[in-house]
């Protein structure tokens, strides 16, 4: 009996054990991962202030591509769909269409795709443990180093590395934005997302009145440190019984982003106004006859300070 005994315990012993992650840099990039790679289905709450939405957030791999829908759960119907490189938005309220994209960013906190890797402007605090939807979470705050950017604070599944809960802050420790699962379910196996998105019609990506990465006359002179540009963009687009040409440049640090514009026309009733919507700060300059618009999750300040920087070449 004390050799069965024996010979029981010294199997467990050599049994392998999973290494539980327990530094920052590495339970984030294991998240990162996660969204990536795993087969999953989040029902989430999103809010904004008083604005809170429902939603759902359903994604799976197949061959190294991604599937993806994101659902609004309450009032009109509207789905976003990720297929083949491809974005497709349908709805009841507008006519639906298709861009050109690898991820879904719509009603999703950005520290969801984000490259933690190329982070090199914040430093990562771990918090110890918590709980939500009944899930054991890692709690790390990822602290800017400087006034030009957010703060989060984020709540990681301990077992599967899912995000379960994020919190974005502003300068003043406001809450801009928060992030709670309700509920999360794992397939790892089989997903019936892949056939339902494989046979659906959807519209083609377009490209009309759209040149992507094209040089642009004018610059920004001023960015915080870290931020790259990212993309640049001139389109035409309609605007009441006639069209107006856009012009724009999309900026990142790897997490926060902001987007400057610049309109064919100006109006001095808007020249150096700020507005919020939702987590986004949005000022607006006038330049000679053009309007610069900037756009992004930054404090105000920076967004003024950037639409000011523009210049023609």
């Amino acid at each position: 009996m004390k050799k069965i005994i024996l010979f029981c315990l010294t199997f467990l012993f050599v049994l392998p054990v999973k290494a539980e992650l327990t530094h920052p840099i590495d339970l984030l990039n294991a998240m990162m991962e996660a969204h990536k790679n795993r087969n999953y289905e989040l029902h989430y709450i999103l809010q904004h202030s008083d604005n809170i939405k429902s939603m759902k957030y359903h994604h799976a791999l197949e061959n190294n591509h991604e599937f993806a829908q994101l659902l609004s759960l309450d009032n009109a119907y509207e789905t976003i769909l990720l297929r083949n490189n491809a974005i497709s938005y349908l709805g009841f309220n507008f006519t639906p269409f298709s861009l050109k994209g690898t991820k879904i960013l719509d009603a999703l906190p950005a520290v969801f795709h984000a490259n933690f890797n190329e982070l090199n402007h914040y430093d990562f605090v771990p918090l110890g443990k918590s709980r939500v939807a009944d899930r054991i979470a890692n709690v790390i705050k990822i602290v800017p180093s400087d006034s030009t950017r957010f703060s989060y604070t984020l709540w990681i599944d301990e077992q599967n590395y899912l995000l379960l809960k994020s919190e974005l802050f502003d300068n003043q420790n406001t809450l801009l934005e928060q992030f709670r699962v309700i509920e999360q379910r794992v397939n790892d196996q089989f997903d019936n997302l892949i056939p339902q998105l494989k046979t659906m019609l959807l519209p083609p990506v377009n490209t009309q009145n759209s040149l992507v990465n094209t040089p642009l006359a004018w610059q920004v002179n001023w960015l915080p440190v870290g931020f790259k540009p990212i993309s640049s963009s001139r389109q035409v687009i309609p605007v009441g019984q006639g069209q107006e040409e856009v012009e724009s440049q999309l900026f990142s640090d790897g997490l926060s982003t902001f987007t400057v514009y610049l309109r064919s026309q100006g109006d001095e009733a808007f020249n150096n106004q700020f507005a919020r919507q939702e987590k986004l700060i949005l000022f607006t300059h006038v330049l000679g006859n053009r309007e610069v618009v900037v756009i992004g999750d930054i404090p105000m300040s920076v967004a003024e300070r950037i639409a000011q920087s523009v210049v023609f070449r």
